[in-house]
């Protein structure tokens, strides 16, 4: 194949592809009736293609290298038009359901700078380079994967990846649009790190609190707030029923209950449930990759030597305990006292 053919290839290709996630995208909204499925896509695409195959059929008499080129040009030009169609179709519905339509506004103008490019592609007397095809190529993988992403996060298209379209249009300003791609590339890794609050180029640091964690209250979750400050990830340890019966009087919630309260906190990334009470060992801080450990300053305070705490003792002397304050005036057995203390009258009142 001719460069030009493996640019219309390419092109045509990665269109095919940007055609089915569109369709992905408004299923994923509220727009689900898309009169095609991805498989009417690829039946239409084929019908596409047999097309230009009889057309160039019909003119074997041309030689072989202008068939091709003909071939290849056909295929990229009617799949285009029909991403373009799509995306008319998927913006109109959006306006006519009151939303924004935001991604398939931008589609269409995207289908549109791509056409100028293949406009300006096939009235240009030289060939396509090898540079062309592949970063023309990974312009519109650039596009596909975004929409994918704004599928995933609930979002509209980027308005950089329709800039970026706009600076590939014009051969030979590839390379500006490379440069934009990085940057774009650049940005949605930084976001995701910042979502996720995990690093990218630095150890992920994971931070652990333990507790019984019954009637789980907002002194529990200031607690797991400071634990998540020392890392990047927090693990809770939720002591198990048995543990937490010889600890203290039986807790109110069961060991499920209490590690799915736990759970459903936004600053804990993962419960370990049955965690030790009586002695947080050196083994299971290996096993769980742990880095930093939060406990309460009250054991600090109550066993200023290491060697004396039964409960924080091998985190104290590997040197990766760090003590937090307590919030002062709620836990849980205050709870339970003031449900036990309440008057008759209390007990009836709506407050």
């Amino acid at each position: 194949l001719s460069l030009n053919d493996q640019w219309h290839f390419v092109q045509s290709a990665q269109l095919v592809l940007l055609l089915l996630h569109l369709v992905a995208f408004e299923r994923r909204s509220a727009l689900r009736y898309v009169p095609l499925s991805p498989s009417d896509l690829a039946l239409v695409v084929a019908g596409f293609a047999a097309r230009q195959i009889a057309l160039t059929d019909g003119r074997r008499g041309g030689a072989s290298a202008e068939l091709s080129e003909d071939l290849a040009r056909g295929v990229h030009v009617d799949v285009l038009i029909a991403v373009l169609l799509v995306a008319l179709v998927a913006h109109c519905r959006a306006k006519s359901l009151g939303a924004s339509g935001r991604t398939s506004a931008a589609l269409v103008l995207i289908a549109v700078l791509r056409g100028a490019g293949l406009w300006l592609r096939v009235m240009s007397p030289a060939s396509a380079s090898q540079s062309e095809v592949i970063l023309d190529g990974l312009f519109l993988a650039v596009v596909s994967m975004d929409l994918a992403v704004a599928k995933m996060a609930s979002r509209e298209l980027h308005p950089s990846v329709v800039v970026m379209a706009a600076m590939v249009v014009v051969p030979k300003m590839q390379w500006i649009g490379l440069g934009l791609a990085s940057i774009y590339f650049t940005g949605v890794f930084w976001d995701l790190m910042h979502h996720t609050n995990l690093p990218l180029l630095q150890v992920c640091r994971n931070a652990y609190c333990d507790g019984i964690y019954d009637l789980c209250h907002v002194g529990h979750k200031n607690a797991f707030k400071r634990a998540a400050k020392l890392g990047h990830r927090l693990f809770v340890g939720v002591v198990g029923d048995e543990d937490a019966n010889n600890y203290k009087n039986p807790p109110v919630m069961s060991a499920a209950e209490r590690e799915a309260e736990v759970a459903a906190c936004r600053c804990v990334s993962k419960v370990i449930p049955n965690a030790p009470c009586f002695g947080l060992t050196e083994e299971f801080i290996r096993k769980h990759n742990i880095h930093a450990v939060a406990f309460g300053q009250e054991y600090l305070d109550r066993f200023p030597n290491p060697d004396d705490d039964p409960y924080y003792k091998a985190p104290r002397k590997m040197g990766i305990a760090v003590p937090t304050p307590r919030t002062q005036g709620i836990s849980t057995s205050e709870l339970c006292k003031r449900i036990l203390t309440r008057g008759e009258v209390e007990r009836k009142s709506p407050t």
